[in-house]
């Protein structure tokens, strides 16, 4: 695992992020990837029977942040946690036994927000409470009817609401 240093700026966001849901914006190239990392290490180690959702709005940003996932964040144990890339009519065409087995023997789920509004939306697949942390990549995407808008809308908004 590469280790990083955060600048302050970074440090800010991140402990930002710790407290509150929270949108980091920087310019392209200031190290928001590597902010989500510090972050979803800090999930992992905080509440490691849960997961960490990773939700980007494009098939290649998956396998991108994907592996930076598996460079820079590391579980308690040490070892890098186990990422599952959610893209794709593989696992459009999931159940809940093939979700159920995702939740258990992953740690991140790393996918475009339609497969995200599937699961935690539209099938129900997935409980938003078995998730610690969710990162929405890109963020300026979730408007409108977007899928990203509607994970936010549809399904995170309603779990808060209840007091989750």
């Amino acid at each position: 695992m590469a280790v990083l240093t955060l600048y302050p700026y970074q440090q800010e966001s991140l402990d930002h992020a710790k407290a509150r849901n929270t949108v980091v914006n920087l310019p392209t190239g200031f190290g928001k990837t590597l902010v989500a990392a510090e972050l979803i290490q800090y999930y992992l180690q905080k509440s490691p029977q849960q997961r960490v959702a990773f939700l980007v709005p494009t098939r290649p940003l998956v396998a991108q942040q994907s592996e930076y996932c598996r460079k820079h964040c590391k579980l308690p144990s040490g070892f890098p946690p186990t990422v599952q890339n959610l893209m794709g009519q593989e696992q459009a065409s999931w159940t809940q036994l093939d979700w159920d087995k995702c939740m258990r023997t992953s740690h991140i789920l790393l996918g475009t927000a339609a497969l995200f509004q599937q699961a935690f939306v539209t099938d129900k697949y997935i409980d938003i409470g078995r998730i610690s942390l969710i990162v929405f990549d890109e963020c300026h995407n979730a408007c409108g009817n977007s899928p990203m808008a509607a994970v936010m809308r549809d399904g995170v908004a309603p779990y808060q609401a209840r007091g989750g």
